[in-house]
């Protein structure tokens, strides 16, 4: 293998329309693809290869490639000869325009701060710690957060998140519960059918960026590279670095 291509894993056997793919996957895969509902979100370049970033019907992200000078197609990781992860870049920067697009966040913190994205569930025990690890550079108005909150962790969990989306402030919703949560936090309400519909946008959201579990953090830093981090992180000072915040 040349040395500027990538490590790749796993073989895929599946494509989709010629009307939504690039005419550099072969005619063979694109039958296949359609029928396991795949959909083409961009398409960028790769060592030797044609890259494919793509949706799969249940919501999660992944890189597939077309290989320059050959019919086949693979999924999964690449490398450059530096040892980038090409893939991670692609999608993390389409999740990061997924959330600047969205209306479904809110935010903590000074509005003229960095910030970051935090995918949180309210019942979720280590997004209860990452709140806590942030919480001193949030308050000292040197970090801006913005929430987009989810109820995937069971009926409490989607009681307390309808119960601060509701809220006239959700900022202010969320710091309570947090402030109560070793007592099992806000009261939560059920929501009823149109609330319920809110939750499944936010929820539905969270799978489209690639996220199985919470919290999970988004950002950019001054060069403009996307970072995803999945589960708490106890190193935020290399987060407050990369956004230039002393």
């Amino acid at each position: 293998m040349k040395k500027n291509l990538a490590l790749f894993i796993s073989f895929v056997s599946f494509a989709s329309s010629q009307q939504s793919f690039g005419k550099n996957l072969p005619d063979s895969y694109l039958l296949d693809m359609e029928s396991h509902g795949i959909e083409e979100m961009s398409t960028f370049d790769a060592p030797g290869a044609t890259g494919y970033l793509m949706l799969d019907p249940a919501g999660q992200l992944f890189t597939a490639y077309a290989l320059e000078n050959s019919n086949s197609v693979v999924v999964g990781t690449m490398y450059d000869a530096e040892g980038n992860d090409l893939s991670s870049r692609e999608i993390n920067d389409l999740s990061l325009e997924k959330l600047e697009s969205s209306d479904l966040w809110f935010s903590r913190g000074n509005p003229d701060a960095p910030y970051i994205y935090i995918v949180d569930d309210p019942m979720c025990g280590y997004c209860h710690k990452q709140y806590e690890a942030l919480k001193n550079v949030v308050d000292e108005g040197r970090l801006q957060i913005r929430h987009l909150i989810v109820g995937v962790l069971g009926d409490r969990s989607e009681r307390a998140a309808n119960i601060i989306l509701q809220s006239a402030d959700p900022a202010a919703a969320f710091e309570e519960h947090h402030a109560r949560f070793e007592e099992g936090g806000v009261e939560g309400s059920a929501p009823n059918y149109r609330q319920k519909q809110q939750i499944e946008l936010h929820n539905q959201l969270m799978y489209e960026l690639g996220v199985s579990g919470t919290p999970a953090i988004f950002y950019q830093d001054l060069d403009g590279k996307s970072h995803k981090i999945g589960g708490f992180t106890d190193d935020v000072t290399s987060i407050l670095l990369r956004l230039g915040i002393e």
